[in-house]
C-alpha cells in the first residue's frame, strides 16, 4: 500500500535479494476491496517479477469508536502474476502453498504454465452480511459476551438486526423484546411476534404505555407541563432504552442498537433512547441497504425469515398517531451516502442532478421505477440536499455519544469521518 508514500519498501527488498515478498497485512474490509488489492499486487509483480504472499488478518478490531471488520482472504501470486492460492473470507484459514523453485526467483516464461485461480465474484450483499455476522461474533467473544438483546419494533431495521444476531450467535443466545405503546399498530406487533417465532429466539413483550403516563404525570406534577410533542415522543424511546439497558445489566447480555446510517446521519434517532446499546450493528448501512440485506437474509435462509409485510409497510417510529418517517429514503439515503462516504458537497450533488450524472448504482429507481429526475426539479432536489446537510450538522452531538458502529463502507461516521459539534460551515 505504497501509492501515496515516498518510501517504497517492496522495490528496496527486491533490490536486496528477496525472492519472495511476504506482506503481513491488516486490511479492513469494504465492498470492492479485493479488486483494489489485486490491482496493487499485480502492479508490484509486473515491476519486480517476484511472487507476493499477501497474508491478511481476519476478525474484528476497533479504533476506540468504530468496530472494524478484517476479511482475511489471504492471497498468493506467483512471479508471473497468477493467483495460485486464496484463503477463506471472514473466517480463519490455514493454507500450505508450494511455489515452484523458479517462481521464487526472477520471472520466467514457465511461470505461465498450469491452471490459475480467479478471485471470487463480488457479491456485495452477501459480503456485507458476512462481515456483520463475523464482526458481531468476534466482538462479543473478545469482550466476553455470550448473549445479545435486540428490541424488535416490527420494522425492517430491527428485523435485520435480530436476524444477523441469530446467524452470528444462534437462536438460543438471542433475546428479542417488543415494547409497544398505544401508538404501535397491530401490524407491527404481529410482525415482531412472527419474526421472533420464526427465528426461534426467546421473546418478550413489555408494554410501556402505563410507564409513559406515570413518567409524564410525575414530571408535570413536579416540574411543569410538557409543551412540545417531540418531548412526549422522545419519552417513549427513552423508556424503551431504560428497560432494555436494565435487561442488559441484569443478564449481562449485549444490547444491540438498531439504527441505520441514514437515521443516524439525519438525527432521526433518540439519544438515550433507541440509540442505547453496546454496539450499533447496522449503523453503517443506509436505509436502502437495510432493505437489500433483509432480502438477502431471506434468500440465504431459502425461506421467509423476515415477513414480506415488513418490506411493504411505510417506515414509522410509531411515537405518535399516524406518524411516518418524513423522508423519501430512495433519494435521501444515497444523498447521505454521497456526503459521508464520497465527501461530496451539496453543490456537487446538485450539479450532478442538473447534468443527470448522479451515480446510477447509488441512485437506482425506487420500487415504482422512478428516478430522482422523475421526482424532483433542480430547486426541489437542492432543497432536499440542503435539508440533509443541515440535519447532519445538527445531529453531530448525538453521533459522538452513540455506541460503536460496525464499519462496512470505505468511510463511516466515527473515526473516519471527523466531526465537530461546534461548526458553522455549510459546505
Amino acid at each position: 500500500w505504497d501509492e501515496f508514500y515516498a518510501v517504497k519498501p517492496l522495490p528496496e527488498l527486491a533490490a536486496q535479494g528477496a525472492s519472495v515478498l511476504l506482506n503481513i497485512n491488516a486490511s479492513p474490509y469494504y465492498p470492492g476491496k479485493r479488486r483494489i488489492r489485486e490491482r496493487l499486487i499485480q502492479e508490484h509483480i509486473a515491476a519486480l517479477g517476484r511472487p507476493i504472499v499477501y497474508v491478511n488478518t481476519v476478525g474484528a478490531a476497533d479504533n476506540g469508536k468504530n468496530i472494524i471488520p478484517f476479511d482475511g482472504e489471504s492471497l498468493v501470486y506467483d512471479a508471473s502474476g497468477r493467483l495460485v492460492a486464496i484463503g477463506s473470507a471472514f473466517e480463519e484459514d490455514l493454507l500450505v502453498v508450494d511455489l515452484p523453485s523458479h517462481a521464487r526467483g526472477a520471472k520466467t516464461d514457465s511461470d505461465a504454465d498450469g491452471p490459475a485461480l480467479a478471485l471470487p465474484a463480488d457479491d456485495r450483499e452477501r459480503e456485507i452480511y458476512d462481515a456483520l455476522v463475523m464482526s458481531l461474533t468476534d466482538y462479543m467473544r473478545k469482550l466476553g459476551f455470550t448473549r445479545a438483546i435486540v428490541p424488535v419494533s416490527g420494522g425492517i431495521d430491527s428485523a435485520l438486526a435480530v436476524t444477523i444476531a441469530v446467524d452470528a450467535l444462534g437462536a438460543g443466545n438471542v433475546s428479542a423484546f417488543n415494547l409497544p405503546s398505544r401508538h404501535n399498530t397491530d401490524t407491527t406487533r404481529s410482525i415482531a411476534a412472527r419474526l421472533a417465532q420464526t427465528l426461534g429466539v426467546q421473546y418478550g413483550v413489555i408494554p410501556i404505555q402505563g410507564i409513559d403516563e406515570c413518567v409524564r404525570g410525575t414530571f408535570e406534577e413536579h416540574a411543569h407541563r410538557i409543551q412540545h410533542n417531540l418531548t412526549r415522543e422522545n419519552l417513549h424511546a427513552r423508556i424503551r432504552g431504560l428497560l432494555m439497558m436494565a435487561e442488559s445489566n441484569d443478564t449481562g447480555a449485549l444490547l444491540i442498537s438498531c439504527g441505520n446510517e441514514t437515521e443516524i446521519a439525519l438525527g432521526y434517532a433518540t439519544l438515550y433512547g433507541d440509540m442505547c446499546g453496546g454496539l450499533s450493528l447496522i449503523g453503517d448501512l443506509s436505509k436502502t441497504d437495510v432493505y437489500r440485506l433483509a432480502r438477502h437474509a431471506n434468500a440465504r435462509h431459502r425461506r421467509e425469515i423476515i415477513p414480506e409485510e415488513t418490506f411493504r409497510i411505510v417506515p414509522s417510529a410509531e411515537l405518535a398517531d399516524n406518524q411516518f418517517d418524513p423522508f423519501d429514503y430512495a433519494v435521501v439515503a444515497p444523498i447521505v451516502g454521497e456526503l459521508v462516504e464520497r465527501r461530496a458537497g451539496p453543490a456537487d450533488l446538485v450539479r450532478q442532478f442538473e447534468t443527470r450524472t448522479l451515480d446510477p448504482a447509488r441512485f437506482p429507481p425506487d420500487d415504482q421505477g422512478r428516478t430522482p429526475y422523475d421526482k424532483f426539479t433542480s430547486e426541489s432536489f437542492r432543497a432536499v440536499v440542503a435539508d440533509a446537510g443541515r440535519r447532519m450538522r445538527r445531529s453531530v452531538y448525538k453521533r459522538l455519544q452513540g455506541p460503536p458502529i460496525v464499519v462496512v463502507s470505505e468511510r463511516a461516521f466515527g473515526f473516519d469521518l471527523r466531526e465537530t459539534i461546534i461548526s458553522g460551515w455549510e459546505g
